[in-house]
């Protein structure tokens, strides 16, 4: 039995929710057998999941919309929200009603029942009508090439249709103008379609893309009807596709077979087949991108055939298979879960779902739009290293690549579009990009043992103000870290010691405490405390990464990490009745506060982010006793959604705080439960031994504890919003190319877990954990590392390692009890059994 005769005999289920092994998650989707997904349809969101090779990549979302990207460079664009589809299939059967394949833009009329299904290699939509079964599948090849194939079994004898319509954009634009179809052309070919555009990417560098679409018909084909016209295709010029009077006539009224300037070229298809009772036709496309005509036309005319199309799906299935078995991957298992609300297999799929989701948030080449953020990038990789070392290796060294000669990041970053151009790129001067470089350089020297990306060699970039120049400077990645302390030496506040915020830090709608409010030229003093604690973090993992490359430091990273804690304690704590309150920070000349008794906008308000990192730099570690503190401004910023960024929103124009005021209250970071923001607190919870605490957050903002997820409901969300005045409960701005993703799996992992690596050393240090049992599988510096957790009811936790008791000490931050061994311990495999 093929694979589509598997799909068509498992649809009932499918379309029913999944079977009996299924585990539901919200908004009518549930994990089914094969690590696959299934949507059924809905109107209140839309999930969606990348298929991605080296960058290019295939959004394609349960609602039916597609689109296809590399960095700024879209061959497809994408649509939403009711907007005609730049990709779809439409089927109909002699005398009825044109039916979308997808579930995008449907005809008036169309009752057909389909879902989508997600698989890890390829997405399914499926779609039954009275007459027949009907499956598109999607996918992107090793080779970067887009597969489609459309499939149809019918339920009667008799004639139908398959419809492709495909209309290539192919151009370094994220969206079309009146001029877009003066420089993009398609021809018919006998073998399918050719799609030319032109890009003058400045007056010297002139850009060809073309798009090769190869068709492919099995069946008994009784009829052919192509079109280059976009026109032609939906019937006329200002029609809509899904009224289309060529799809209800079953043929194009003018066969066009070359498209430009006064038309928006596609490539479209009306095939005819005869089908017996349970027989079948199939209809495969393959998009092939290249830059020289020569290679295109070859791409066209190479063999293609379903055959082909299916083992390009093989070779697929069979690399996801390698990936289970590979070394270095990273498994996770719960069982028996005492979190309300939370079962243990489905969180157990959804780990492995969000690592998927931080794999490609760390090696993708956008983020879902045009550009990549640094800091994104940095975090991500700090999560995928602990599966994907060599990829997250050549990531981390392509990201350095970006560094300006200065020391600086810029915000954003993409691929350029040409040889020798500079990219686009982002050059606000967000003051925390190089902060978490530095971090996910110390975990990866940390978790691989490969000191020796610290003298690999990386270009540079010369950044002028708002202002991008190529620099012919190269220098290892070491040069690149001396610069970047030099950058933060010199951005540290005369009158403070602490960091000053520039353009803003990782809170980037709160832009405002950089502003030089007193005259001059340049940011003013204004300081970040969140950034602060980062450095002071930042100055200690250097020093180790120095020292793991017996290199000469810069400085006394040491002695800098002390001033920084030291000028932060002297500045960064307000007296708040019987404790103290951690400022989120501070204006120009200190003029005014943020996060204090009394902010610049008259509100008394406490920030999530700077009381986070508090704990999670260390400084928490020097005096525990702000613990209680910590957690009463933890209690003011709680709420249905879990933390929220601040307890209080920010109107527009507050005094000194940017942009963060034109966000509506309730959404985003102005007070709203921002996930990647929410798990920081997660995060500094654990390390302070609130176990339980942490727990009761986690499970407010994991998609699987909820009904409703507006977005992709398998993988982790950006935020909930809250707001009462605009009918905002529970939704989120987005999803995959999240921060939430990389922080849940490096809480699981290093806290949860409790397996913390530092450089030559592990900590084992399990925090509570609301499981009869769970499991850790993963490679730590070459060697294959289990820990396993039983809770038999004992209630004094104790640790094997390899069958043998081992001694445990007692970590004064936490609370929790652990095992601090040495590489050499678990060289050649370790197994750690943990029972409470």
């Amino acid at each position: 039995m093929n694979w589509a005769e598997r799909l068509f005999d498992k649809m009932e289920e499918l379309l029913a929710g999944g079977g009996e092994e299924s585990s539901p998650l919200a908004s009518r989707c549930a994990f089914v057998a094969d690590d696959a997904v299934v949507c059924l349809p809905r109107g209140d969101g839309d999930a969606r999941h990348p298929y991605s090779a080296d960058g290019l990549t295939l959004w394609a979302h349960s609602s039916g919309y597609m689109s296809v990207n590399e960095s700024a460079f879209y061959a497809v664009l994408p649509a939403d929200e009711g907007r005609e589809p730049y990709l779809n299939f439409y089927a109909a059967e002699r005398g009825g009603v044109p039916v979308t394949l997808t579930g995008a833009a449907p005809f008036a009329g169309d009752a057909a029942r389909r879902c989508c299904l997600f698989t890890p290699e390829a997405v399914y939509y499926l779609t039954r009508t009275d007459g027949a079964d009907y499956c598109v599948r999607a996918f992107v090849t090793e080779n970067k090439e887009v597969c489609f194939t459309v499939l149809a079994r019918a339920h009667k004898a008799g004639e139908l249709y398959l419809a492709p319509y495909v209309n290539c954009l192919l151009m370094h634009s994220a969206g079309e103008c009146c001029e877009t179809k003066w420089f993009k052309s398609c021809k018919r070919e006998e073998d399918g379609f050719l799609f030319h555009s032109v890009e003058n990417v400045s007056p010297t560098v002139r850009l060809n893309n073309y798009g090769a679409l190869a068709l492919a018909a099995e069946g008994q084909v009784t009829g052919l009807s192509a079109t280059t016209s976009r026109s032609d295709f939906a019937g006329g010029k200002n029609s809509p596709m899904n009224a289309s009077s060529a799809l209800l006539a079953g043929r194009f009224a003018a066969e066009k077979m070359a498209t430009k300037f006064t038309d928006s070229a596609c490539a479209a298809a009306i095939i005819h087949f005869a089908a017996k009772t349970g027989g079948c036709a199939r209809l495969d496309l393959r998009l092939s991108i290249a830059t020289e005509e020569g290679v295109a036309r070859k791409k066209l005319t190479a063999p293609f055939s379903a055959s082909v199309c299916d083992g390009y799906a093989e070779a697929l299935a069979a690399r996801e298979a390698a990936k289970a078995t590979s070394p270095h991957a990273l498994k996770m298992r719960f069982s028996g879960s005492r979190v309300p609300g939370l079962d243990a297999r489905t969180f157990t799929r959804f780990a492995a779902y969000v690592q998927r989701e931080a794999e490609f948030g760390a090696l993708s080449k956008n983020s879902g739009v045009s550009l990549l953020g640094v800091r994104d990038v940095f975090q991500q990789l700090e999560a995928a290293l602990l599966w994907t070392p060599q990829a997250c290796r050549a990531k981390i060294l392509e990201a350095f690549g970006f560094l300006g000669e200065d020391g600086r990041f810029p915000r954003q970053y993409s691929m350029p579009a040409a040889e020798g151009e500079v990219p686009a790129l982002d050059l606000r001067e967000f003051v925390d990009q190089a902060l978490w470089a530095v971090d996910t350089l110390y975990r990866y020297v940390a978790y691989t043992g490969d000191v020796s990306i610290l003298r690999e060699e990386c270009g540079f970039y010369r950044y002028e103000g708002r202002r991008a120049f190529l620099s012919a400077q190269r220098s290892d990645v070491l040069d690149h870290l001396s610069r970047i302390v030099r950058f933060f030496r010199d951005n540290t506040d005369a009158d403070t010691g602490c960091l000053r915020a520039l353009y803003g830090d990782w809170n980037d709608a709160l832009d405002g405490l950089g502003v030089n409010r007193f005259g001059g030229e340049g940011f003013g003093s204004g300081v970040s405390v969140m950034a602060s604690e980062q450095l002071v973090l930042a100055w200690r993992e250097l020093g180790a990464l120095y020292h793991a490359a017996d290199a000469d430091p810069p400085c006394d990273f040491s002695s800098l990490a002390c001033e920084l804690e030291q000028a932060l304690r002297r500045h960064a704590l307000q007296a708040d009745g019987d404790g103290v309150r951690i400022l989120h920070g501070w204006g120009d000349r200190c003029s005014y506060l943020v996060g204090s008794r009394c902010d610049g906008d008259g509100e008394d308000r406490v920030g999530l982010t700077a009381n986070a990192f508090w704990v999670i730099a260390g400084l928490y570690a020097g005096d525990t006793g702000i613990k209680k503190d910590i957690l009463r401004a933890y209690d003011r910023l709680d709420s249905k959604y879990g933390l929220r960024t601040f307890d209080k929103p920010f109107a527009p124009g507050a005094y000194g705080m940017g942009r963060i005021g034109d966000l509506p209250p309730g959404t985003a970071e102005n007070c709203a439960t921002y996930v990647h923001a929410t798990l920081f607190g997660v995060w500094s919870l654990f390390l302070m031994g609130e176990g339980e605490r942490a727990w009761e957050q986690l499970a407010k903002v994991l998609p699987p504890t909820h009904a409703f997820i507006s977005t992709t409901p398998f993988v982790m969300s950006n935020s909930y919003s809250h707001n009462a005045e605009y009918g905002m409960d529970g939704e989120s701005m987005s999803d995959w190319y999240t921060g939430s993703a990389n922080v849940l799996i490096k809480v699981l992992v290093r806290q949860v877990f409790g397996l913390d690596m530092a450089p030559g050393r592990l900590c084992v240090r399990p925090a509570f954990l609301p499981f009869d049992e769970a499991e850790i599988v993963m490679n730590i510096c070459g060697s294959r590392v289990c820990l396993r957790y039983k809770n038999e009811g004992r209630g004094v936790r104790t640790f094997t390692l390899n069958g043998e008791l081992k001694k445990a000490d007692m970590d004064g931050t936490s609370g929790y009890p652990f095992l601090s061994l040495c590489a050499e311990e678990i060289a050649g495999g370790a197994e750690i059994c943990v029972t409470d």
